[in-house]
C-alpha cells in the first residue's frame, strides 16, 4: 500500500462587515505563507503576553484530536502593528488577523475582507476599546472566524493544486463515477473497477516514505440511514477489507474505534449540497500501520448512487494535518456535471 502527496460561505452575523477588494491591481499579488498559518497583528508585545493573547492562541492553536498524533489547528506568527506597517512582506500573507484596541470603538466589531492586499487572502480585524468587550465578542464569533480561515486554506490549496492535474486520472474518474475532481499530478491509479477507485502517491523520504491516498466508491442509495455513522463505518470497513491490503500477507485496512471513535458532521455547503463528513483513524488488521482519514458521502444526482470520496494519510511520526487539508481541498472542489440534454 505504500504509495502520497503533492506540493505544496457561510452567512455571517450582522457584526461582520463583509467586503471584497475592488482594486484589480491587487489581484496580481499572489498570497504566500505556510499552510495552516495565521499572521496575528497586535499593538505591541504586551498585548500578546496578556490574557487576550492567551485567549486567541488557546483557540486557534488547540489540538486537532482526530489525528493519530494531536496537531494544532493553526500556527500563529505574531508581529506588532509597527512591524506589519513597515514591511510589505506581511501584507501578502493569505491569513491575517489584526487585533486592534482603541478607545474610539464604543462598540466592538469584527470586519473581514477577501483579497485586501493579495489573492487569495482573508483579512480579519477585531476592533474593541476594552478587554471585556473583546472577550465577549471573541467568544461568540470565534467559530465563525475559524471557519473563514479554514475556507481560505481550502481555496488557496486548491488553486495551487490546479497548477498540476492528472488529466488521465480525471477522465477515468469521470467515466466511472459521472463527476469531476482535479486529481493532483503525481497521483496514479492503484486499483479500479466499476464501483471503486484507489489513487495514490508516495513521497520518498530518508527514514520513512509518506503516502497519501484517495479512494472513491459508490453503491445504490436506498435510505437516509446510509448516512448514519454506523452504516458509514460498516461500508468503509467492507471496502477497506476488500480493496486495501497491507504489506503483510493477509493484512488489510479497517476503521479504528478503540482509542478515538470516528465522528461525523452534516454539511450543507458541500459542492453537492448535502453531504456527511466523517473523520477518524485507520489501522491495519495483521500489521502496525495507521493514520487519519477524512471522507465525504453524498448522493450523485446523475446516477442516484451514494458516493464516498475519502483521503487517508500514512506518515508515521510526522505531521499529517497539512496533507489531510490538501486532500480536503480536492474534495471541496469536485463538480457534478449536468448531463447533456438530447438534441431535438
Amino acid at each position: 500500500m505504500k504509495k502520497a502527496l503533492f506540493i505544496i460561505f457561510i452567512t455571517l452575523p450582522i457584526l461582520f462587515n463583509i467586503g471584497c477588494d475592488e482594486n484589480p491591481s491587487n489581484k496580481a499579488n499572489v498570497s504566500g505563507g505556510k499552510t495552516n498559518e495565521i499572521i496575528a497583528v497586535v499593538k505591541g508585545p504586551l498585548t500578546w503576553q496578556s490574557k487576550i493573547g492567551d485567549t486567541v492562541k488557546h483557540f486557534f492553536e488547540q489540538p486537532d484530536t482526530l489525528l493519530s498524533q494531536p496537531e494544532e489547528l493553526f500556527s500563529l506568527a505574531t508581529i506588532t502593528e509597527k512591524q506589519f506597517n513597515e514591511s510589505n512582506f506581511f501584507f501578502h500573507h493569505h491569513n491575517i488577523l489584526i487585533i486592534h484596541k482603541d478607545s474610539i470603538f464604543s462598540n466592538p466589531i469584527i470586519e473581514t475582507k477577501e483579497n485586501q492586499w493579495a489573492t487569495p487572502q482573508r483579512v480579519i480585524w477585531i476592533k474593541f476599546s476594552d478587554d471585556s468587550s473583546f472577550y465577549a465578542l471573541f467568544e461568540t464569533r470565534k467559530e465563525t472566524l475559524l471557519k473563514m480561515f479554514d475556507d481560505m486554506e481550502i481555496l488557496r490549496t486548491n488553486q495551487i493544486l490546479q497548477l498540476g492535474s492528472n488529466q488521465s486520472a480525471n477522465l477515468a474518474l469521470e467515466n466511472t463515477f459521472q463527476f469531476h475532481m482535479d486529481i493532483p499530478a503525481g497521483f496514479s491509479i492503484a486499483r479500479s473497477d466499476s464501483n471503486f477507485m484507489w489513487l495514490s502517491q508516495t513521497v520518498v523520504k530518508k527514514k520513512q516514505d509518506m503516502t497519501a491516498s484517495i479512494i472513491i466508491w459508490q453503491r445504490p442509495y436506498v435510505s437516509e440511514n446510509q448516512f448514519s455513522i454506523n452504516e458509514l463505518v460498516k461500508s468503509r470497513n467492507e471496502i477497506a477489507s476488500r480493496y486495501i491490503p497491507g504489506p503483510v500477507n493477509g493484512s488489510f485496512m479497517k476503521t479504528s474505534v478503540e482509542y478515538i471513535a470516528p465522528s461525523i458532521k452534516v454539511l450543507t455547503n458541500f459542492p453537492t449540497g448535502y453531504a456527511v463528513e466523517m473523520r477518524g483513524l485507520w489501522d491495519m488488521v495483521g500489521d502496525f500501520m495507521g493514520g487519519p482519514f477524512i471522507s465525504y458521502t453524498f448522493v450523485n444526482p446523475n446516477t442516484s448512487q451514494l458516493v464516498t470520496v475519502e483521503g487517508f494519510i500514512y506518515n508515521p511520526n510526522h505531521k499529517k494535518r497539512i496533507f489531510l487539508r490538501q486532500l480536503q481541498s480536492v474534495f471541496y472542489h469536485l463538480e457534478i456535471k449536468q448531463p447533456q440534454s438530447e438534441e431535438k
